[in-house]
């Protein structure tokens, strides 16, 4: 390994470390390389207010540095940074700011290439054994198909099973064998016992997915690169009325008096793509993330066992009323007008279609009616039991 792999690894490997971003730069920069600006000039957008004088100048020096670079070195070492809710809402309601939760936004982009077997992805090659036979469903006697695969250092929140640092994703895509949900299967595994990595795969082409069900394409990702995120989200309006009980009402009176001053505001409330009052500016800017995340819903319970939340996968990563909150602020300035706030005439009737719709359903999944699916662990005894929810 050189060493720019070795610095290329390492950001990977701790993508929440600006440090290790910063020290590649430095490296970059020092053999003359532009990429180590372009780092830097990301770095500090991403901590930036969108409306200032500093943000606009180092974006049009962004536009300046992209042509320049490799596409997928860019893909690999890309951060995507969630845009802030145009009002921190827990001001005008502190009674919200205990139902506060955290979520990792995974920011599925299509990849240019496919990643290393050993990273995180969408679809693609896994890490998987070369003596370990790929899965098939016990069902219907066909091989399962790759969904996603998390590495810990990506979603360090999460509590892995004991001895793992790598989560697998798989599941039966004929779904009208299985109630009409795809069925899932997790795998664990600690990566650096993987001697060897597979190099054959089970026929998963389109043909033989048709061949399968006539419906299963929709079921298979498109190749996409994970871009992992923390957020701060709050959970749907129907559980936070239960879980606030008699409180709701005065969060209620709150939700009522809430100002609507502003042009920030009055841009979303005015537009087809927007929200028309405070309650739907909470559902769709401050509720879960839109797209697929790890985490951020409360917990379930059936009978005595407790789920935890997991995995949340979603046909969409953005839709027209919540775009200008879950569109990174990356993608937008690549659509968006230099200097000028992403419209939703510029985002839904100037903007390329096709190129849109490569951001807005990366994965090419559709999870049925509601477009979610929620996936819940059980770890209260061993093995870990999963349950998969399609919709609320």
């Amino acid at each position: 390994m050189n060493n720019e792999e070795g610095l290329l690894r390492s950001v990977v490997q701790n993508p929440f470390d600006d440090a290790r971003r910063l020290v590649y730069a430095d490296w970059l920069e020092e053999q003359g390389d532009v990429r180590g600006e372009l780092l830097r000039v990301q770095l500090e957008l991403a901590h930036l207010d969108p409306t200032s004088d500093r943000y606009r100048e180092l974006w049009k020096r962004e536009k300046e540095l992209l042509p320049k670079i490799n596409k997928p070195w860019l893909q690999r070492i890309q951060r995507y940074t969630t845009p802030k809710p145009c009002r921190d809402i827990t001001q005008a309601i502190p009674e919200l700011k205990k139902f506060a939760q955290t979520s990792i936004r995974l920011h599925p982009h299509r990849m240019a290439k496919d990643r290393p077997t050993d990273e995180s992805k969408f679809g693609g090659q896994f890490l998987w054994p070369e003596d370990e036979e790929w899965p098939s469903c016990p069902d219907c006697k066909v091989p399962l198909v790759p969904i996603v695969q998390l590495r810990k250092y990506d979603i360090p929140d999460v509590k892995f099973y004991k001895g793992t640092d790598l989560v697998q994703l798989l599941w039966c895509v004929k779904e009208s064998a299985h109630q009409w949900h795809p069925k899932p299967a997790l795998f664990w595994r600690k990566a650096e016992q993987v001697k060897k990595a597979r190099t054959e795969w089970p026929d998963l082409s389109p043909e033989r997915i048709q061949q399968i069900d006539s419906e299963a394409e929709y079921l298979v990702p498109k190749p996409c690169s994970v871009h992992p995120e923390r957020v701060v989200v709050f959970p749907d309006l129907d559980t936070l009325r239960e879980l606030a009980g008699k409180k709701m009402q005065e969060i209620d009176r709150k939700f009522d008096d809430f100002d609507f001053a502003g042009a920030d505001l009055q841009e979303r409330l005015s537009s087809q793509h927007g929200p028309n009052d405070p309650y739907g500016l909470y559902q769709y800017e401050l509720e879960e993330c839109s797209g697929a995340c790890v985490g951020g819903r409360v917990p379930i319970k059936k009978g005595k066992k407790v789920f935890d939340h997991f995995l949340t996968l979603h046909s969409a990563e953005f839709g027209g009323e919540g775009f200008r909150r879950w569109l990174p602020l990356e993608d937008q300035r690549r659509i968006a007008r230099l200097g000028k706030p992403l419209t939703a005439k510029r985002l839904f009737e100037e903007f390329d279609r096709e190129r849109r719709l490569e951001l807005q359903e990366s994965t090419g999944m559709r999870l049925g009616r509601s477009q979610r699916l929620y996936m819940y662990i059980c770890r209260q005894a061993d093995p870990w039991t999963v349950q998969v929810r399609i919709g609320d």
